[in-house]
């Protein structure tokens, strides 16, 4: 039985194994907070901020079958989506704007010669109008629809990159205004059922969301990886950091990491009593885990469990690390025992926010374990993380000509 519910990907399959069942649990528990979205990921259409018209189990179209869909228009400051009457096409500001390739994969089929209906006047012969149907890497399907007449620049048999140019947004088909209609299936036919589906790397309004599903009404806009932050967290094998450890500015010890990949292709930073396991995706640099007792590399894991790649001043986002993290001595295993019939009770709660391009600002925080922590980390301009302080503690890295 367990075993076909790992084969179905089950929520309730524990996917990283502690040293015992509590720990277990515990990592299970924070994960099922910290990964949110769906496995099947899409990067956003377009470019710029568009909103939510309609989504999963939407008000109009989106039932039965066709549940798990999306409806992207652009709205401005009053919530319009037009600019004067809003009686002809062009007022639409969604109207004959870009529409990207959402996965990479290979273009199975195109239609483009359907006209754009004037509104009030949708085409019921015609529902899905002009589409562009891609068939990702995984063997699964991205269907978007409405595209204007005429407007589509890819052809059956072009291989795309997430981002690549697929048309312009139209009103073609059974539409009521111009919008982008995006749904993911499991077979090549044009409108087919929905299979549920997230988004990967984008900014609702301030806040930074790696993998998840937006609801209607959201303001949403994707998030660009910043390639001087995509570089500083570029850690390869055998890469050797070394920090000193200060206590209100005096140095109490030295802490010596150094990268390795485990079985299964995972990073790791690796000291003498622990592991830190970390990894890029989503457009996100995340720390995974920790195994061991290094109580330096729990706390680098509280301060920073995750970090967007695209940058943005202010940008704030949330995340959870595991209640064995944030606690110690005979703390800890009481904890994981009450939380694991109680799981709210082991919640450790870690917001952050971008200060500048290379320092973020974490606040720690748990009702039971008692836990109210600040944190300040500062990225490397040339590799990995430069400083980190959590209260009175503070890791300052090295350089190997210095130490």
């Amino acid at each position: 039985f367990i075993y076909v519910l790992g084969l179905a990907g089950s929520p309730l399959i524990a996917r990283s194994m502690g040293r015992t069942p509590e720990e277990t649990l515990e990592n299970h528990l924070s994960n099922r907070l910290r990964y949110r979205g769906e496995a099947r990921k899409l990067q956003l259409p377009f470019a710029g901020a568009w909103t939510v018209w309609q989504g999963v189990d939407g008000q109009w179209t989106h039932k039965g079958n066709w549940r798990y869909a999306f409806d992207f228009v652009i709205t401005d400051d009053e919530g319009q989506t037009h600019r004067n009457s809003g009686v002809v096409l062009d007022d639409y500001y969604a109207f004959r704007k870009p529409v990207l390739s959402p996965v990479r994969g290979r273009v199975v089929q195109v239609v483009s010669d359907l006209p754009d209906t004037p509104i009030g006047s949708p085409d019921t012969g015609n529902n899905w109008g002009n589409v562009v149907l891609i068939q990702d890497t995984a063997g699964l399907y991205v269907e978007l629809s409405h595209f204007a007449a005429d407007s589509i620049c890819v052809a059956e048999g072009d291989w795309l990159e997430p981002g690549a140019p697929l048309g312009l947004c139209g009103n073609s088909g059974y539409s009521p205004q111009p919008h982008i209609h995006i749904q993911v299936q499991d077979t090549d036919v044009i409108g087919a059922a929905t299979l549920p589906s997230s988004f990967i790397s984008y900014a609702e309004g301030s806040t930074h969301q790696a993998n998840n599903v937006p609801q209607q009404g959201q303001t949403i806009e994707t998030l660009r990886v910043d390639k001087e932050l995509d570089r500083y967290t570029s850690l390869v094998l055998d890469d050797v950091l070394e920090y000193a450890v200060l206590r209100n500015g005096e140095e109490i010890d030295r802490i010596q990491l150094t990268v390795g990949m485990a079985p299964d292709g995972t990073f790791y930073m690796s000291s003498r009593r622990g592991k830190l396991y970390f990894g890029k995706h989503d457009h996100t640099f995340f720390i995974y885990r920790t195994t061991g007792d290094d109580r330096y590399l729990n706390m680098l894991f509280q301060a920073l469990p995750r970090l967007p790649l695209g940058y943005r001043p202010g940008l704030c986002w949330d995340d959870f690390v595991p209640v064995g993290v944030a606690t110690s001595g005979v703390q800890r295993p009481l904890i994981r025992f009450l939380s694991s019939f109680w799981p709210k009770l082991g919640r450790v709660r870690v917001t952050q926010r971008f200060l500048t391009r290379t320092e973020v600002e974490s606040t720690i925080e748990s009702k039971l374990p008692r836990v109210s922590m600040s944190a300040r980390i500062r990225v490397d301009s040339r590799l990995g993380i430069a400083s980190i302080r959590v209260n009175e503690l503070e890791l300052v890295k090295v350089d190997h000509e210095e130490s």
